[in-house]
């Protein structure tokens, strides 16, 4: 189911009568901080985190706030989920109020189609920055009260459509981003989220998402 920021510190220093101002340099903070890896996270998937919340931050900072803001995470894997059909979940909360995201697959394996990669940015990670975007809605849905745990038909269908609703409007804000690189890797680039947003509207408008939840709940 379905952002905390440090600046650095700028500092005056006063010499006799002469002001000078120094700057401290704004140290990034990792963005792998808060988050728990269980044991079936691998190195690989770490790092395939790191740099899609990397890019997150330089790109898109307001939706890496949007991220960032609702740690703590767990973040585990469970393969059977696939068999299922389920690409992830997310639930609140464990200990210390932290939301767990569990995933279907290891990241960076998903399969997206024959979209061209681009430098330093793959297709799938725009998949994966939507699912996590989607998930993280839910924890703070959950956390600040605004919905509660599903328990029915109702609660999972609003839990949903808030979800969804979030991952459109993160889907108009990648159409937005300027990437660096040359103008094939900028054609490549928005040639993927034109068609991510054209899917994830369709997903919204979709009735499908509700029948499942009416027969996971109402059954």
């Amino acid at each position: 189911m379905l952002a905390m920021i440090g600046f650095g510190i700028s500092i005056a220093i006063f010499v006799a009568n002469v002001q000078a101002f120094s700057f401290a340099p704004a140290v990034q903070p990792d963005v792998l901080e808060r988050i728990v890896f269980a044991s079936s996270f691998t190195d690989a998937d770490a790092r395939y985190l790191q740099t899609s919340l990397s890019w997150l931050r330089e790109y898109l900072p307001e939706w890496y706030a949007y991220v960032a803001d609702a740690k703590p995470f767990i973040f585990a894997l469970d393969e059977e989920l696939e068999w299922h059909g389920i690409v992830s979940y997310a639930e609140c909360c464990y200990d210390r109020a932290a939301g767990g995201i569990t995933f279907g697959e290891h990241l960076g394996e998903w399969t997206i189609g024959e979209v061209a990669d681009i430098p330093g940015f793959q297709a799938q990670q725009i998949q994966f920055l939507s699912v996590l975007v989607h998930e993280v809605t839910h924890i703070r849905d959950v956390r600040e009260g605004r919905i509660s745990q599903p328990a029915n038909s109702r609660i999972c269908i609003a839990a949903e459509q808030s979800a969804k609703t979030q991952e459109l409007e993160f889907a108009r804000a990648l159409t937005r981003v300027q990437i660096s690189g040359d103008a094939n890797a900028r054609a490549n680039y928005r040639d993927i989220v034109d068609k991510h947003l054209d899917i994830t509207q369709e997903n919204l408008d979709d009735i499908s998402w509700k029948i499942v939840c009416v027969l996971m709940y109402d059954e």
